[in-house]
């Protein structure tokens, strides 16, 4: 499980100027040694995609990272900077 301080970020909801139906969440307050930070995810980053999916709120990202060890393999669809990323992990059985 993701407890603790270490492994909170905030994330705050953004807009895209081009319309975008679908919700996108800006990452802050990541921590040196937490899940995000280990994931390569930084402050700044805006969320797109987990594993292909829309991410329809926090709460939901938060699941899919307790549970994301389970699966082989896992990506997360970022922007930083306007380059749109894909973080791509693979996890030892």
């Amino acid at each position: 499980a993701l407890g603790g301080a270490k492994n909170r970020a905030r994330m705050l909801e953004v807009f895209s100027r081009g319309g975008n139906q679908y919700p996108r969440y800006r990452f802050f307050d990541i921590k040196r040694g937490s899940i995000l930070d280990l994931l390569e995810i930084q402050s700044s980053d805006i969320l797109i995609t987990a594993n292909g999916y829309v991410v329809p709120d926090q709460e939901s990202f938060w699941k899919y990272l307790n549970v994301m060890h389970l699966q082989e393999d896992a990506f997360i669809e970022i922007s930083r900077e306007g380059a749109q990323l894909l973080l791509d992990y693979k996890f030892k059985k």
